[in-house]
């Protein structure tokens, strides 16, 4: 069916003219469908174009659009967590006053064999902390590096590791290390096994393994050679 009209005309000879050209025949045909891709402006992040559709009606008018089927809209961030929920393109994060300290090579310097305690955040599931200090070896009598991490935000999973020099944590070469699976506290303790000279340069890595928090520190005690 269709919705507009035209018209014909008898001649004397009473015979029909041509049909005019039809008028005011409608948006549409009944019955004819249309899909269009709808959605948020942005596809980054979690955000995804959906679809929606309409038909045309009886009287060759477009009914309403449908609902955005598939489409996945833009939420309200959540910091450190990996995901971009505003669809800005980015994570948020809030990087902690030893950052940039990411990799063996930018590792956060402590000094000179530091009895300290830190309070870092891991404000993403990608923030490995890495931490050195140059360790003085006094020669006699034997002394020991000693690492705890305690007091992790609930719900993450922290690791610990100690390397001597810069090759040996590329490759990932510790000498001590604390992995216990779950949030409970980590320590580490190296100890020297002779009265050779252990002095130089000591890294530390923290690797986390499970959740992240932007605002919530963890504890790390670290006392050098001594």
């Amino acid at each position: 069916p269709t919705c507009g009209s035209r018209t014909r005309s008898c001649r004397e000879d009473c015979q029909w003219e041509e049909w005019s050209e039809c008028s005011d025949p409608g948006e549409c045909t009944p019955g004819e469908q249309q899909t269009e891709v709808c959605g948020p402006s942005s596809a980054q992040g979690i955000c995804e174009k959906g679809e929606r559709e309409r038909s045309c009606g009886t009287g060759c008018m477009w009914d309403a659009w449908s609902s955005c089927f598939g489409a996945v809209y833009a939420e309200d961030e959540i910091c450190g967590n990996g995901v971009d929920e505003d669809c800005n393109g980015v994570d948020l994060v809030i990087p902690d006053a030893y950052e940039p300290n990411n990799s063996c090579a930018s590792c956060y310097y402590l000094g000179e064999d530091p009895n300290i305690v830190l309070l870092p955040t891991t404000d993403n599931p990608y923030d490995v902390d890495y931490f050195c200090f140059d360790a003085n070896d006094s020669l006699s009598p034997l002394e020991n590096i000693k690492v705890k991490l305690k007091d992790q935000p609930i719900g993450m999973d922290n690791d610990i590791f100690l390397y001597k020099g810069y090759e040996a944590c590329e490759e990932s070469d510790h000498i001590s290390a604390s992995v216990t699976i779950g949030g409970q506290d980590e320590s580490l303790s190296w100890g020297e096994a002779s009265l050779s000279d252990d002095g130089g340069l000591y890294i530390i890595r923290v690797q986390p393994y499970e959740a992240s928090s932007c605002y919530m520190p963890y504890t790390l005690e670290i006392n050098g050679l001594n």
